[in-house]
């Protein structure tokens, strides 16, 4: 709007408070929330050049309906660089695993529209370096020298949660994706394979298989006991080489080799590489194997498989229960997703039986001939 208006032409907003669709009497549609506070719009409007002509919040029944931010700002000058045409901004703030899932969104971005380079403003970007479909990436961009800006989020927005991850950012591209090309993917380098080799010590003679059994959400966690079952058993039956992955402060399950807290994004995704399969729950492991064409079996049980997984990649596990899905049913607000269980039993987890992650990894490691 900046490098489109004249000087002395003005831009009027007028957005609901901050959680104030969660007072109760207030007739809000979840589609129509912005979640933003005065000082947050100030800040949006004055980096983009913008002068704040004038800003309140109005009274909660001021005019009969919910009250909100007014504010009026202007362009008193023309801005010290021109948005620069072919050059667009992708700004995701998320988790590993959701941000995994862009790398699928923007390879088929690059296909329709090939002269447009892409930029990546992200909290991992490491995952596109030295991607085909993206000229850079960092933790902080200026929107100033982008021509096209696209703002992503699906967790604010409970109708965007009933789709699979990469369709629903794929849409907020103005793109549609067929299921064959949600996988994601990320570039390795032959260096950085090499660089691993001598670093570390994976047997030849034995099927490497990782395993990454927690997750910082309670509801999606399975028993440690049973994965001490799982494990014992990839060990016992196919003399397996394990690697436990995932953060320093998580139970190590003391079978196979520990490396919590010891992997990097970019070294996991080459271990990954070169594994024959992976066993997790529905973390950002699941979705980094998948980026380098690694098939696993993951547990799924508030989350619906359908939504997170890949063609002839995810081999899901899950229990035949009325709540299973719980984060797709409810309006769980962005801030507070259900990593309690909201009937306290965490049922769709514990039913899920050592048995039936058993014969998927049996299924599995058959079909890769293992």
């Amino acid at each position: 709007m900046y490098d489109w208006m004249k000087i002395g032409g003005s831009i009027i907003i007028h957005t609901p408070e901050k959680n104030q669709e969660l007072k109760p009497g207030i007739p809000f549609h979840p589609e129509h929330i912005n979640l933003m506070t005065s000082k947050e719009l100030k800040l949006m409007l004055e980096k983009a050049g913008f002068k704040i002509k004038n800003m309140f919040v109005l009274p909660r029944y001021s005019s009969g309906y919910s009250g909100g931010i007014f504010c009026c700002a202007t362009k008193e000058k023309e801005g010290p660089s021109k948005h620069e045409k072919g050059k667009t901004l992708i700004d995701y703030n998320a988790t590993l695993g959701d941000t995994v899932c862009l790398t699928g969104a923007i390879k088929e971005y690059n296909k329709i529209y090939p002269n447009e380079k892409l930029y990546i403003k992200s909290n991992y970007p490491e995952l596109f370096y030295y991607s085909k479909y993206a000229e850079n990436a960092k933790g902080n961009m200026s929107i100033k020298e982008f021509g096209k800006v696209f703002k992503l989020d699906y967790r604010a927005f409970p109708e965007r949660r009933n789709k699979h991850i990469v369709d629903n950012l794929a849409e907020q591209l103005g793109i549609s994706i067929m299921p064959a090309q949600r996988r994601p993917c990320i570039s390795i380098k032959n260096y950085e394979i090499k660089i691993f080799e001598r670093r570390s010590t994976l047997p030849r003679s034995k099927p490497v298989i990782v395993i990454s059994p927690f997750s910082r959400w309670k509801t999606r966690n399975w028993v440690e006991q049973r994965w001490r079952e799982v494990g014992q058993y990839l060990v016992d039956k196919y003399d397996a080489f394990l690697i436990q992955v995932g953060k320093e402060n998580e139970p190590f399950l003391g079978i196979g080799s520990n490396l919590l807290g010891l992997t990097d994004v970019r070294t996991l995704a080459v271990l990954l590489s070169k594994s024959v399969m992976f066993l997790s729950i529905d973390n950002g492991i699941h979705h980094l194997a998948a980026s380098v064409d690694t098939p696993g079996v993951v547990l799924f049980g508030p989350i619906k498989p359908e939504y997170r997984m890949y063609q002839g990649i995810t081999y899901p596990v899950y229990p035949e229960l009325g709540c299973r899905g719980c984060y797709h049913k409810m309006d769980w607000h962005v801030d507070n997703p259900p990593r309690f269980c909201p009937i306290g039993t965490y049922e769709c987890m514990i039913n899920i039986s050592v048995e039936q992650v058993i014969c998927a990894v049996d299924n599995l490691m058959h079909k890769l001939g293992v």
